[in-house]
C-alpha cells in the first residue's frame, strides 16, 4: 500500500516527510542540469507524469458495442474522470504553491495522466517525493522537430506528382474527396488564408481562426514557419491558385500550432493539441476525425517514450487514428533506434508479418521517391519497446517500422507566406499528409472505420516494395489511394472480420492451450461485425494450401452477429492437426470464407501458428514485476557478461521500478565434481536446452495468468548424468499474487544409474541498486524459508522462498568479493558446500555486494524417476509487504499443487497420448501419432473385430517425444485389408490405449 504524505505551506512550500524517506519519482537529466543552474525563485517549465495510467483494456471493454460518437465521448469522459481523481493531491499542492508565487501555468492533461507547470526548483524536489509521481522532466526537449529538405524546383501546374502517384484522382471520380472529414494537423500552424485552403478550414464559432495556438495560448494558429502549411496543402489543397496539391481537396483542416523554436519543442503543447483534436474544450463534440503529425524526437533527446505510447493509445481508443512521420535520420542511429518518437509507437493493427506485441494508434509513415524507392533520408526500423511498463517487441527482431510509405521527396505544396504560392519540400513530414489525405477519403466512405481497420486497409492494399511482405524500409509498401478506398466497405451493411483464435487441446493434447505439432485441437475463431447492419446466418469454411496444417473439420455455423459485437463458434468447433514433422513455431496461412444472409460474403486471411517460436528468453510481465526466464536455467539475464547478456532482469515495481537482479539459476548437484548451474561457472553452459521441444514457451494460462515452460538437461556439464529439467514458471496479473513469480522444476533422471544425495538450490545475485551493488543488506525468515535483500536508500525488497515438500538445507548469503570476483566465477567445490549447507553466511548486516541461495535436499532419483522442487521469487514495497507476498506465494503454490501431494518422486506412465489416425476413414494410407513421456518399450498393433492381430506396426524401444507410424492398410502378410472397422492398440508396460479406425476400399 502506498502512503499519502502531508503537504504544508509556510513561508515556503515544503513537504513533510519522515527522516530517511527517499524520492520515488525520477528526475530527467536535462531538468537536473536546469535545477543546478537556476536561481532560487526562477520558474522552470516541467511535465509531471503520474505512475498510474488509465487501463486501455478497461476502456476498450467499457466502450465495446457503442457507436463511434458515443464511444469517443465515453472514452474522453472516463479519461478525464480518471486523471482528475489521480491528480487531485498534486493539483491541490500546486494550487497552494501558485498562491505563494511558486508555480504558474498549471495545466492538467487527460490524454495522458500528467500535469504541466512552471515551478521554482524547491518544488521539483517536493514533487519527486510524492508517491503518485513517476517522473518530473523539463517540458522542452532539445532538437529541431521539423527537419525537412527544401528544394529549389519551380512549381508546376495541374496536379502534384505525389497525388497522381497514389492515384487519388481515381477516388475523386468515385465521389470521394474528403468532404465532411476533419483532419487535425499538429504542426507549426497553418496559413488559413491561402486560397487553396481558405474555403474548407475547420469551422467552429468558438474558434474563429480554425484551431488553437498552443505556444502563445491563443486562438490564432497562423503559420510563421511554413512546415504546417505545406503539410496542410498535401492533405487538402484544392488548386484554386494553380496546382492541385491535396489528396482530399474537400477535407476540412483543423490547425494546431505548437512550439517552433529550432532548439526545443514542448511535449506538453503537443499533448494539449492531441486533446484539442479529439475534443476541443469549448466544443467537445466537434473534434477531428484523424490526426496528422509530422514531428518527433530523436531518442538521444530522451523523450519519455512510455508517456507518448500511453497518450497515443488513448487517442486511438477515442477512434481517432494518428498518422505520424517516421523521421528523416536513416542510418544516423543503429537499429532499433533510427525512428523518432512518437513515430515509433506501435500501430493499431498487427500485420501477420509482425511478432506479437501490444497495439496503439500510430500509423508510422516512411517516404518514397517518384521512382518508388525509399528516400535516402527515410528512417529505418525496427523498433524495440523493452521499456517500462510495456516490455514487448524485444529486439531482435523488434517491431517492423514504418507501417506504410508515401511520396516524400520533392513534394510540391503550399507556401505559408504567400496566399497563392507553392514550394517544394522533402521529408517523411511530406509523406505523412499523403497518407492522412487517403485516410480522409476512406473515412468519407465509411466513418465507422476504427483505427485498426484504417491501418489494415492501408497495409493490405499498399504496393509491396522491397522485400516481400512488411519490411523495415517501406513497411507494408507505398500506399494506393484508390485500392484503399475500394477496400473500404460501405457503412450500411454487415462487415464480418476475423478477430482471434484459441485452441482447446485437453482431449488430445497437453491442455496448455497451444496448438503443438503432435496434437489434435478444437479451434474456436471469434468474428467481429464492424459494419452497420447485423450479420445473420453466418457460416464459415476454412481453406489452406499448406500441407503441414491438416484441417480435419473445416466448416462451422455461427450465431447471428449483431453490429458492433463479436461471436465465436463454441457449439461447432473447427478441428486442426498437424504433420509431426512441422517445425516449432511454424506459421500456416489460412483463408476463412465467410457468408451471411443477404448474399454477403468475405474472404478473411489469418495465420495459424503450430507450436512456439524458438525463444531463448522472455519476460513474465503480466503482474507488478517483470522477470526474465530462459530455456537454459538462467533467470534475469542469459549471461553474467554485460556485453553478451540478454534479458531484462527483475524490474519492481513494473511501473517506474529499477532492475534488482543481475543473474540467477537453478543449482543441482551431489558432489563437488557434479554441480550443474548456469550463472557464475567456468564454462557457464552446464544446462543445455533440449532440442527440439525445449525452447521457452510463455503465455499459456493452465496454472496461472502467464505460464512459462522450458526443458533443459545437464549435457553441458563436465560429467553429464542424464538429469533433465522441466521448468515451469507462473505469474499472475492481479493482487494479491502480482508481486512474485513461482519457479517449479520437475527433475527427471533419464540416465541408467541412480542419482543419490542430490541437492537443489535457487541462486540469485540481487543488486538492489544497479548504480552501486556494493551497499546491499539482507536478512532471513527461517520459519518462512525466506531469504531477502534490500538497500537502505531504496524501499524495495526482493527475495527467494523455498516451496514444496523437500526440506530446506541452507538459507545463505554469498559474499561476491570472496567467492566470485577472484576468478570471475564460483568454483564447483564452493557451490556444493553451499548446497549441502557446509558453508553459509546467515546474515548480510554489512553493506556489500551479496548473492543469495536457498537449497533443499538431500533426495534420491532412481533411474527413470522424477521429483519436483519449487521456489518463489518475491518482491515487496517494504519489509511487511515482502512477508505478505511471500505468504501469498506459498498459499497459491499449495493450491496449485494439490497440497503438495504431487511433489513426491513419481514415475510417469511411459505412453502419454495416442491420437486418432489421420485420415479416418482411409483408402490407401493413414498416420497414427503417439507421444512418449520417456524412453520405453512398446508395441503398436491393429486388430480386427474378432480380436485377431492383422498388422504389427511397431514393436521395440521408442525414445521420449512425438512419433508417427504410417500404415498402408496391408496385413503382416502383405495383402490389403478389406473395408471394415478395425482397432489399433498401443501397449507399454504400464498401460494399453485402444482406438477405432475405418478402412474404405
Amino acid at each position: 500500500m502506498r502512503t499519502m504524505r502531508t503537504l504544508a505551506v509556510a513561508t515556503m512550500m515544503v513537504l513533510l516527510v519522515a527522516p530517511n524517506v527517499v524520492a520515488r519519482g525520477v528526475m530527467g537529466p536535462d531538468l537536473a542540469e536546469m535545477v543546478n543552474l537556476a536561481k532560487e525563485d526562477e520558474l522552470i517549465p516541467v511535465n509531471v507524469v503520474l505512475r498510474e495510467q488509465a487501463d486501455p483494456g478497461m476502456l476498450a471493454n467499457l466502450t465495446r458495442g457503442m457507436d463511434r460518437k458515443t464511444r469517443k465521448m465515453a472514452v474522453v469522459s472516463e479519461l478525464k474522470r480518471f486523471s482528475s481523481e489521480q491528480q487531485e493531491v498534486i493539483l491541490s499542492y500546486l494550487e497552494l504553491a501558485s498562491a505563494k508565487g511558486l508555480a504558474e501555468r498549471v495545466t492538467p492533461f487527460w490524454v495522458l495522466n500528467a500535469i504541466h507547470a512552471e515551478v521554482v526548483p524547491e518544488l521539483i524536489d517536493d514533487l519527486l517525493f510524492m508517491d503518485e509521481v513517476w517522473y518530473v522532466e523539463s517540458s522542452l526537449l532539445k532538437g529541431d522537430p521539423f527537419p525537412a529538405m527544401h528544394s529549389t524546383l519551380t512549381a508546376a501546374s495541374d496536379t502534384a506528382w505525389g497525388v497522381l502517384k497514389i492515384n487519388a484522382p481515381a477516388v475523386w471520380l468515385d465521389g470521394y474527396t474528403g468532404d465532411g472529414i476533419v483532419v487535425g494537423i499538429i504542426d507549426t500552424g497553418v496559413n488559413y488564408n491561402h486560397v487553396d485552403l481558405a474555403d474548407h478550414m475547420w469551422a467552429d464559432p468558438n474558434y474563429p481562426n480554425h484551431g488553437w495556438d498552443f505556444l502563445a495560448d491563443d486562438d490564432d494558429p497562423m503559420d510563421t514557419a511554413g512546415h504546417g502549411t505545406h503539410c496542410a496543402g498535401t492533405i487538402a489543397g484544392d488548386g484554386t491558385a494553380d496546382t492541385l496539391t491535396g489528396v482530399a481537396p474537400d477535407a476540412q483542416v483543423m490547425a494546431m500550432r505548437v512550439r517552433t523554436v529550432a532548439d526545443s519543442t514542448a511535449e506538453n503543447q503537443v499533448w494539449a493539441a492531441m486533446e484539442f483534436a479529439v475534443s476541443p474544450p469549448l466544443s467537445p463534440d466537434n473534434g477531428a476525425n484523424l490526426i496528422s503529425m509530422s514531428l518527433g524526437w530523436f531518442y538521444t533527446w530522451d523523450p519519455r517514450r512510455a508517456a507518448w505510447r500511453t497518450a497515443c493509445t488513448n487517442v486511438g481508443l477515442a477512434d481517432v487514428p494518428m498518422i505520424v512521420a517516421a523521421g528523416n535520420e536513416r542510418g544516423m542511429f543503429p537499429p532499433p533506434n533510427d525512428l523518432r518518437c512518437p513515430g515509433d509507437v506501435p500501430p493499431p493493427w498487427r500485420n501477420p508479418d509482425q511478432i506479437e506485441g501490444g497495439l496503439s494508434a500510430v500509423i508510422s509513415i516512411g517516404a518514397t521517391t517518384i521512382d518508388d524507392v525509399y528516400a535516402s533520408f527515410s528512417s529505418q526500423g525496427p523498433v524495440a519497446w523493452n521499456i517500462d511498463p510495456f516490455y514487448d517487441y524485444i529486439y531482435p527482431p523488434g517491431l517492423i517500422s514504418p507501417d506504410v510509405s508515401a511520396p516524400g521527396e520533392d513534394v510540391l505544396s503550399l507556401r505559408h507566406n504567400n496566399n497563392t504560392g507553392y514550394r517544394y519540400m522533402s521529408g517523411t513530414s511530406m509523406a505523412t499528409p499523403h497518407v492522412a489525405g487517403t485516410v480522409a477519403l476512406m473515412l468519407q466512405k465509411n466513418l465507422l472505420l476504427s483505427p485498426a481497420e484504417v491501418d489494415e486497409i492501408l497495409e493490405t492494399t499498399a504496393l509491396d516494395l522491397g522485400d516481400p511482405g512488411k519490411d523495415n524500409d517501406y513497411g507494408a509498401g507505398r500506399i494506393q489511394a484508390w485500392e484503399a478506398v475500394d477496400a473500404t466497405w460501405p457503412p450500411d451493411r454487415p462487415n464480418v472480420r476475423y478477430r482471434t483464435i484459441v485452441y482447446d487441446d485437453t482431449a488430445a493434447g497437453n491442455g496448455d492451450g497451444i496448438f503443438d505439432p503432435w496434437e489434435t485441437v478444437d479451434a474456436f475463431i471469434s468474428l467481429d461485425n464492424n459494419g452497420g447492419q447485423d450479420a445473420e446466418t453466418v457460416n464459415v469454411v476454412l481453406r489452406t494450401e499448406d500441407t503441414l496444417l491438416i484441417i480435419e473439420d473445416s466448416t462451422a455455423s455461427y450465431p447471428d452477429i449483431p453490429m458492433g459485437e463479436n461471436r465465436r463458434n463454441d457449439a461447432d468447433p473447427f478441428v486442426f492437426s498437424a504433420d509431426l514433422l512441422t517445425p516449432e513455431g511454424y506459421i500456416a496461412q489460412v483463408v476463412a470464407h465467410i457468408t451471411a444472409a443477404g448474399g454477403y460474403e468475405w474472404d478473411r486471411s489469418f495465420q495459424v501458428q503450430i507450436g512456439v517460436q524458438p525463444v531463448l528468453w522472455a519476460d513474465h510481465n503480466i503482474g507488478n514485476m517483470v522477470f526474465t526466464v530462459t530455456c537454459i536455467a538462467a533467470c534475469g539475464h542469459t549471461e553474467t557478461d554485460s556485453i553478451s547478456m540478454e534479458g531484462t532482469g527483475l524490474i519492481f515495481p513494473k511501473a517506474g521500478g529499477g532492475n534488482l537482479l543481475k543473474i540467477g539459476s537453478i543449482w543441482i548437484g551431489n558432489a563437488s565434481s557434479y554441480v550443474v548451474n548456469r550463472d557464475y561457472s567456468a564454462g557457464n553452459a552446464d544446462w543445455q536446452t533440449v532440442v527440439p521441444g525445449g525452447w521457452l514457451r510463455l503465455g499459456a494460462t493452465l496454472f496461472s495468468d502467464q505460464d512459462g515452460e522450458a526443458r533443459y538437461e545437464d549435457a553441458g556439464a563436465p560429467s553429464p548424468k542424464g538429469l533433465s529439467v522441466e521448468q515451469r514458471s507462473w505469474a499472475w496479473a492481479d493482487p494479491p499474487y502480482d508481486d512474485f513469480v513461482i519457479m517449479m522444476y520437475k527433475l527427471t533422471n533419464t540416465g541408467a544409474a541412480n542419482l543419490g544425495n542430490l541437492y537443489a538450490g535457487q541462486f540469485m545475485d540481487f543488486d538492489m541498486t544497479v548504480s552501486n551493488p556494493d551497499d546491499d543488506l539482507g536478512g532471513r525468515d527461517v520459519d518462512r524459508n525466506l531469504i531477502y535483500m534490500y538497500d537502505t536508500s531504496e524501499p524495495e525488497y526482493a527475495g527467494i522462498r523455498a516451496l514444496g515438500a523437500i526440506p530446506v538445507k541452507n538459507l545463505t548469503f554469498i559474499e561476491n568479493a570472496l567467492y566470485i570476483d577472484p576468478w570471475g566465477y564460483m568454483p564447483d567445490s564452493y557451490k556444493f558446500q553451499l548446497l549441502k549447507g557446509i558453508m553459509g553466511i546467515p546474515e548480510a548486516s554489512t553493506e556489500k555486494n551479496w548473492s543469495t541461495l536457498v537449497s533443499v535436499g538431500p533426495f534420491d532419483l532412481a533411474a527413470g524417476d522424477s521429483t519436483y522442487v519449487g521456489f518463489a521469487i518475491v518482491c515487496g514495497e517494504d519489509y511487511n509487504d515482502l512477508l505478505t507476498n511471500s505468504d501469498e506465494a506459498d498459499s497459491i503454490f499449495r493450491e496449485k499443487t494439490g497440497i503438495l501431494e504431487e511433489m513426491t518422486p513419481v514415475s510417469p506412465p511411459t505412453a502419454l497420448s495416442l491420437f486418432q489416425n489421420v485420415p479416418n476413414p482411409f483408402h490407401t494410407h493413414t498416420s497414427i501419432r503417439f507421444v512418449m513421456t520417456r524412453k520405453g518399450e512398446l508395441s503398436l498393433k491393429v486388430f480386427d473385430i474378432s480380436g485377431r492381430v492383422v498388422a504389427s506396426l511397431y514393436e521395440g524401444s521408442a525414445s521420449e517425444g512425438a512419433h508417427v507410424a504410417r500404415w498402408d492398410g496391408r496385413t503382416d502378410e502383405g495383402g490389403p485389408l478389406p473395408s471394415g472397422v478395425y482397432f489399433y492398440s498401443l501397449s507399454t508396460a504400464e498401460r494399453t490405449i485402444t482406438k477405432k479406425l475405418v478402412v474404405l476400399r
